[in-house]
């Protein structure tokens, strides 16, 4: 019975021992507790540093990370989510990566659309090709930075800037081959730099993607003329 019962206070205390070293029961455990209790009251600004406090305390703690991205994206700072939110997804586990997974997109879809607002047109490009990177397969993401690409190629065609707008209109082309307004920006890109036969191939390229198309017919005849 002796014997029984110091094996018994034996594996107590290594379990307590070993509970000691996680983070639940840490002083990080504690203040990710806190932050908790904010977060899911909706007091995102208190929520904030006791995350902060959990990660300092153990920079392993993956769901701290986690819900200092998520903290940072309920308050509409999309950039600021990110790299918490990319620390998550590298310490989480196969279970848990894709709910890390779709906060980190979200951060990088709403960073994006902030930076093309802001006129930042190629950190919003490069934040969709980490997307692209993170998921291949996201519809959104292709469709997102498609967009991007076709309206920095606007700003650098107005900017006489023709051999960068058909770089990014031709990334938009590959991403998405029947794209009207990328075709488009490259017959007018070419029409620019005086080589209306090159014009002319993107333009007819438009043309069997929508033939009924005002702007399409606009800019053939356009050409036409040049001829």
């Amino acid at each position: 019975m002796k014997i029984k019962t110091v094996s018994f206070v034996v594996g107590c205390v290594l379990l307590l021992g070993a509970c000691a070293g996680s983070s639940l029961f840490s002083g990080a455990g504690r203040e990710f507790e806190k932050g908790l209790a904010f977060f899911n009251s909706g007091s995102f600004e208190q929520a904030g540093p006791h995350f902060l406090k959990a990660i300092e305390l153990d920079p392993e703690y993956g769901q701290a990370h986690l819900y200092l991205g998520r903290t940072y994206l309920n308050m509409g700072q999309w950039a600021k989510a990110i790299q918490p939110l990319r620390t998550a997804y590298d310490l989480s586990s196969i279970d848990t990566q894709k709910e890390a997974l779709n906060f980190l997109m979200d951060a990088i879809l709403g960073a994006s659309t902030s930076e093309v607002k802001a006129g930042h047109f190629q950190n919003a490009i490069k934040y969709l090709q980490e997307g692209r990177n993170l998921d291949p397969r996201s519809l959104k993401v292709k469709s997102q930075l498609t967009d991007t690409l076709i309206s920095f190629g606007g700003k650098l065609l107005a900017e006489k800037n023709l051999s960068l707008a058909i770089e990014n209109y031709k990334q938009a082309t590959d991403l998405m081959p029947n794209n009207l307004d990328a075709y488009m920006g490259l017959a007018r890109a070419f029409l620019q730099k005086g080589e209306w036969l090159k014009a002319a191939s993107y333009i007819h390229q438009a043309e069997k993607i929508d033939p009924n198309s005002g702007k399409v017919q606009d800019l053939l005849n356009q050409i036409l003329k040049m001829q």
